[in-house]
């Protein structure tokens, strides 16, 4: 171990004596990158070496940076091309491959056009009245809060508890529109209300 860190205290000299070479009248930070990319190859060369875990020989280190991109290109095609066949993506008829033309079932949903204005029926549990119309109409975009809170001022009360399909209670948060689409019976989003609590 001590000899790894010796080594990484050797490859900071070799940055500086570059950086000392860059501010000399012999240029670039184009040869120092690259000198020092060859310095760091080289120790990794050394690290290998100690390990004793085979390592490229020094005739296949890139010297240029042009070297380097085509060394990275053929490993992202080799790549591209060893895809094994357990993780492709059935893709359901379309077989071109383009990322543009895969798209997942939340984007598809939120994607989905609602009707600018949905039916809401209205349904009384136990002992509050049933208002009249019981079908009324809300825009696809509000909360589920505005329903609430029209409940809330056509009863009177203080306190009213809805639930969807006689079955769970939504967020106030939660989109109209995504409720209807989720949720709808006959093109109506079914939503009973109570004074109480009524289901679990």
């Amino acid at each position: 171990m001590s000899s790894i860190l010796e080594s990484e205290a050797e490859s900071s000299a070799s940055q500086s004596q570059c950086e000392s070479r860059s501010h000399s009248l012999l240029p670039s930070s184009e040869y120092c990158s690259q000198h020092s990319l060859q310095n760091r190859l080289q120790e990794y060369n050394e690290q290998l070496n100690r390990l004793q875990i085979p390592s490229v020989s020094e005739d296949e280190l890139p010297v240029t940076a042009s070297e380097l991109s085509l060394i990275n290109d053929r490993d992202s095609q080799e790549l591209r091309q060893d895809v094994p066949l357990s993780t492709s993506v059935y893709l359901g008829g379309d077989h071109s491959g383009s990322p543009s033309s895969v798209s997942s079932p939340v984007e598809e949903q939120k994607s989905a056009p609602y009707p600018e204005k949905i039916s809401i029926r209205f349904q009384s549990i136990g002992s509050l009245a049933q208002i009249d119309p019981q079908v009324c109409k809300i825009s696809s975009s509000q909360a589920f809060s505005v329903a609430i809170l029209f409940l809330k001022r056509r009863l009177r009360l203080n306190e009213v508890h809805c639930y969807i399909s006689n079955s769970f209670a939504p967020t106030p948060l939660q989109n109209i529109g995504q409720l209807w689409s989720q949720f709808k019976v006959n093109d109506e989003l079914v939503v009973s209300y109570c004074a109480t609590v009524a289901f679990g």
